[in-house]
């Protein structure tokens, strides 16, 4: 398959899909759409390109919390650098799946890495679809034939619930972001309401709140719920960001951590033991998650045929001085 046939198939010039290939702007839009469908269901691959097999495409989101990033970032590069791997930065919000893999064939990537893409986003499931080698980062799709490595993020919550109902703790707090924007999000919830159903405490919607904006005022949703009758006496946060903002936002209301309340959250960095006090937390492997992504998607590279794989590495719950063991009276 040369571009001659592509664009015979096409019904185009072969200079056409040679612009293309080139990413020129002179092209209408919906021909430049039906060349690249048609390469990617041809699984077209340029003759320049198809010799080079040493390049990873890392499609990243927007860096929003540049220490995780930041670690993963250490992992992937560490175990690429190893294997004699370049690698090729993708940055994107919203990540177009037909896009992205006509940037992969046209670009010579042998295959991708995509570091937690949307949870309604198409883009590993047409990974699959057009046999790109790939390994989707830091999120998973449990009942899809995705390939993936991420940590165990409904487990890590559970078992912080479960740190918190052992201490006797039974009004818990969730402090999370918007629901259905990733998959990692709606596991930690999950793994919230799962421990306290199976250790028979009721769910209080009242107990949970969603973030509206990265700079919302948390005073409000604090002091809401502090003055129920039955005021909750440990808060649980989805992300470590979330949690340095719940803990500055419970200092302004003067209520003391653990005192008066318990604090935990989800992830942990070097300053999660440097606050004040020093935070409870979910502790995740990300280094090793960007190491055992590489290692994976050099496996898909070598394997006579796709086979998926689907990795859940654990976490474990580090205990400071931000939570406490209620007494019996209370």
């Amino acid at each position: 398959m040369n571009i001659r046939e592509i664009a015979r198939l096409c019904g185009v010039s072969t200079s056409t899909v040679s612009r293309i290939l080139n990413n020129k702007p002179d092209v209408r839009p919906e021909t430049r759409e039906k060349v690249i469908g048609i390469m990617n269901q041809m699984a077209f691959r340029p003759t320049i390109a198809s010799h080079r097999h040493e390049t990873i495409g890392v499609v990243t989101p927007t860096v929003a919390h540049p220490e995780f990033m930041g670690e993963l970032m250490n992992g992937i590069m560490e175990a690429a650098y190893a294997l004699g791997k370049y690698l090729t930065l993708i940055p994107t919000h919203q990540p177009d799946a037909e896009d992205l893999t006509h940037f992969c064939r046209c670009n010579g990537l042998s295959g991708m890495l995509v570091i937690n893409p949307p949870l309604q986003s198409n883009l590993p499931q047409s990974l699959v679809g057009h046999k790109i080698p790939h390994v989707i980062v830091a999120a998973s799709f449990k009942d899809q034939e995705v390939t993936w490595v991420d940590v165990d993020n409904k487990g890590g919550s559970g078992e912080m619930i479960n740190h918190l109902l052992r201490g006797g703790h039974r009004r818990i707090a969730i402090f999370h972001h918007k629901r259905h924007a990733n998959q990692c999000e709606e596991d930690r919830i999950g793994g919230y309401i799962q421990s306290l159903q199976e250790h028979g405490v009721a769910l209080d919607p009242s107990l949970m709140h969603e973030m509206t904006m990265a700079d919302e005022d948390l005073t409000v949703p604090i002091r809401r719920m502090m003055q129920q009758d039955q005021p909750p006496t440990a808060i649980f946060c989805t992300t470590h960001r979330l949690t340095f903002n719940v803990l500055n936002h419970l200092k302004l209301l003067h209520i003391r951590v653990p005192e008066e309340i318990s604090l935990s959250g989800f992830g942990d960095y070097d300053v999660t033991a440097l606050m004040t006090p020093a935070l409870t937390s979910v502790y995740q492997p990300i280094y090793d998650m960007g190491k055992t992504s590489v290692h994976v998607l050099e496996q898909l590279l070598n394997a006579p045929e796709y086979k998926k794989q689907q990795i859940t590495l654990p976490t474990r719950v580090i205990v400071r001085h931000s939570t406490r063991t209620l007494s019996v009276t209370q």
